[in-house]
């Protein structure tokens, strides 16, 4: 009797160790990949696969991945990740966390900390990220006013009035004669020209502004105080911005002509609004 119920004892000990065992090992079986496909791109770099077995585990990671441009480490990326073994299919990512432009090499290695004998992986991943064009060149309104084949439209809007490309051009020839709303109207006509260009949009809400002035305080109003100040604050922006530097103006031609050769405003000679109707009846 005594000898049955000591092997009894030695089977569920036994029985108990094996499972124990089985437990233990769990992890390691949960965390070893049948497939596995590291990738990289413009966004950030990632590794995805599916589990041989799967259950309820979390599996850790330990990662090192460099991004590297022309053989220059220009980010590195380490740590420990988790992956869930609950299903299949499980991956791990992370961004690059910067804008990427140009050639790259992702080089990198990674592990399962609950899997050593699983080893270590390696991978080096080259790809290729598209570089945004910049902004179209802003252009000042002597630019505009000497370049009519560049205008990107044939009439412009300006104030809630309507002109043609021949109005707009005369109107650049009137001399400003201490009248704000002339050299605001020069300046929104060049800003406008310039965003329909392509430039940076972010004037847009100035050129709003500048327009509702225009409608409530027509050209050639002659606005005093402080409606000349809130005309001239408006045409200070404006012409901050048409005045941006671009960013190739050494080896940029346009027709022939640097876009920069002409930084002043319009010609001043004498133009009285009454000559300017007659040429444009």
């Amino acid at each position: 009797m005594y000898s049955e119920r000591q092997d009894t004892m030695r089977r569920m000990a036994s029985l108990a160790i094996t499972v124990a065992l089985m437990l233990a090992a769990v992890p390691a079986f949960a965390c070893r990949p049948s497939t596995l496909e590291p990738t990289a791109d413009c966004y950030g770099w990632e590794i995805s696969g599916t589990m041989e077995f799967y259950t309820s585990t979390e599996c850790a990671i330990t990662y090192w991945v460099n991004l590297v441009q022309d053989g220059d480490t220009i980010a590195h990326f380490a740590g420990t990740g988790t992956v869930y073994a609950a299903s299949p299919d499980f991956s791990y990512s992370s961004d690059w966390g910067m804008d990427l432009c140009g050639d790259y090499i992702a080089v990198g290695w990674f592990k399962f900390v609950a899997n050593e004998g699983w080893g270590i992986r390696t991978f080096e991943i080259p790809f290729t990220c598209e570089c945004e064009e910049p902004g179209a060149c802003t252009y000042t309104p002597g630019y505009w006013k000497n370049h009519p084949d560049a205008w990107p439209v044939d009439n412009l809007t300006v104030g809630g009035v309507n002109y043609t490309q021949f109005r707009l051009m005369q109107i650049f020839d009137m001399p400003t004669g201490g009248d704000m709303t002339i050299q605001l109207f020069h300046h929104l006509v060049a800003a406008k020209l310039n965003v329909l260009g392509g430039s940076d949009l972010s004037i847009v809400p100035t050129i709003d502004a500048a327009d509702a002035f225009l409608m409530d305080h027509h050209l050639f109003s002659k606005p005093k105080g402080d409606l000349k100040d809130m005309a001239e604050d408006l045409k200070d922006i404006l012409c901050d911005y048409n005045e941006i530097p671009c960013p190739d103006d050494d080896d940029f031609d346009v027709l022939g002509a640097s876009p920069r050769e002409m930084l002043t405003s319009p010609a001043t000679e004498e133009t009285s609004w009454g000559a300017l109707k007659k040429k444009t009846q």
